[in-house]
C-alpha cells in the first residue's frame, strides 16, 4: 500500500512542477530548441512506457468478467481506433476520448452491478426465513 501512495505523490509532485516550470520563458525556449526528431523519439519512448504500464495493469484485471472485458474493449477501441471529438475550438484526442469513455462506461456498468447485487441480496434475505421455518 505504501508503494502506491509514494508513486501517486511522485506523479502529483512532478505534474505540479511541470506546470510551474512551463510558465518560465527560458525553459520553454530551451525546449523549443530541441530538434523535432529528438522530441519524436522522446514521445515514442514515453508512449511506449505508458502502453507497457497499461498492459501490466490489464494483466491484473479479470477479463472473464463481462463488465471488465467491455470496459477494457471500449477503451482500447477508442484509443487505438483514433476516435477524436471536436467541440467548437476544443479537440479531444484519442487518449482523452478513451479515458472519458472508460470512466463513463465503468460508472454506468458499476451502477448496474450494484443494483443487481442489491436485488440479489434482497431476494436472498426473503428466502432465508422460509428455510428457517421449514426446519
Amino acid at each position: 500500500m505504501r508503494i502506491r501512495v509514494c508513486i501517486a505523490l511522485t506523479i502529483f509532485t512532478t505534474a505540479i512542477m511541470a506546470i510551474v516550470v512551463s510558465f518560465f520563458g527560458p525553459f520553454v525556449t530551451f525546449l523549443a530548441t530541441i530538434p523535432s526528431c529528438v522530441m519524436g523519439g522522446v514521445c515514442i519512448t514515453l508512449y511506449g512506457f505508458i502502453a507497457v504500464s497499461g498492459l501490466k495493469m490489464i494483466q491484473n484485471v479479470d477479463l472473464g468478467n463481462n463488465r471488465n472485458l467491455f470496459v477494457v474493449s471500449v477503451i482500447l477501441i477508442a484509443g487505438i481506433g483514433g476516435m477524436t471529438l471536436k467541440i467548437g475550438q476544443v479537440t479531444l484526442t484519442e487518449i482523452a476520448c478513451a479515458l472519458i469513455l472508460g470512466i463513463i462506461v465503468n460508472a454506468i456498468l458499476g451502477r448496474k452491478d450494484k443494483q443487481i447485487e442489491a436485488e440479489a441480496a434482497a431476494e436472498a434475505a426473503e428466502e432465508v426465513p422460509a428455510e428457517v421455518e421449514a426446519e
